[in-house]
Formats: C-alpha cells, sequence, structure tokens
C-alpha cells in the first residue's frame, strides 16, 4: 500500500517538476535538484517541523486571518440565525394549526353532545308519552319512574 502511495507521489512530484520546468516564455529550465527514490520516507516530519518553527506570520497575516475568521463567523451567525428564525416559524406555524384543530374538534365534540342532548330529551318525552298512556289504560297501579328522566 505505502509502496503504491509512494509511486504515486514520486509520479506527481515529477509532474510537477516538469510543468514547473516550463516557464511563460517557453523556455525550459534545467532541473536543478532531483529526488533519490529511497530518501522520500512517511515517517519523517523534521522538516515539517522546522517549517513550522521557522514560520513567522507577520502583523498585516495575521490581521488578514482575524478578518477572514470574523468575515466567517458573521456567515454562519447569520446563516444560523436564518435558520433559527425559519424553524422558529415553522414551529409557530405548526402549533396554530394544531390549536385551530384542537377548536374544531372541540366545537364538534360539543355539537355532537348538544345532538345527542337533543336525542336523549325527546326520547325521556316519549317515555313519558307513553308512561301517561299506560298509566291511564292500568289505572296507575304501578310505579312510576317518570321523575328519573325530566329533561
Amino acid at each position: 500500500m505505502f509502496k503504491g502511495l509512494k509511486n504515486r507521489l514520486q509520479d506527481e512530484a515529477n509532474r510537477l517538476k516538469e510543468n514547473l520546468q516550463v516557464l511563460g516564455d517557453g523556455v525550459v529550465m534545467p532541473p536543478t535538484t532531483s529526488i533519490p527514490p529511497d530518501s522520500v520516507s512517511l515517517d519523517d516530519t523534521s522538516d515539517n517541523e522546522s517549517i513550522t518553527s521557522n514560520h513567522v506570520e507577520s502583523p498585516e497575516t495575521k490581521e488578514k486571518i482575524r478578518q477572514i475568521e470574523q468575515k466567517l463567523a458573521k456567515e454562519w451567525k447569520a446563516r444560523l440565525d436564518k435558520c433559527e428564525s425559519e424553524w422558529s416559524q415553522r414551529a409557530d406555524k405548526i402549533r396554530e394549526e394544531f390549536t385551530l384543530k384542537l377548536a374544531e374538534h372541540k366545537q364538534k365534540s360539543h355539537e355532537a353532545l348538544e345532538q345527542k342532548d337533543v336525542e336523549l330529551c325527546s326520547w325521556i318525552a316519549k317515555y313519558h308519552q307513553a308512561n301517561k298512556e299506560t298509566e291511564g289504560k292500568k289505572g296507575g297501579s304501578e310505579v312510576s319512574l317518570g321523575w328519573f328522566f325530566e329533561c
């Protein structure tokens, strides 16, 4: 796996060298250094450490980095605020729809209860009518439960 990676890196390095040799005026410069094939090591970090230790940022660079960080922070804050407002609007809309549906359901339930009350009263009235008719025919000897079904 590392040999394949090493070969690809060497091929890429050779291709980049060839591209660098051709300048804007078409003059081909001879290669100044060559990379020996076995000198490249994946574990060699001494060059990276020396580069980072010698790297000193100028105040201008620091200022540019700070400005870029601020710009990115503002952009992300704007995106976050936009998403937050969109989701707040969605949540408010869902709450409103839920409240309306709940009110509609309560209204329908109330209407159904009122309708059942009307039906119950009509059945009670029919019961009273039938009870009066039977009392008139029998002479009132039975105990009436009419007082229980008052509407």
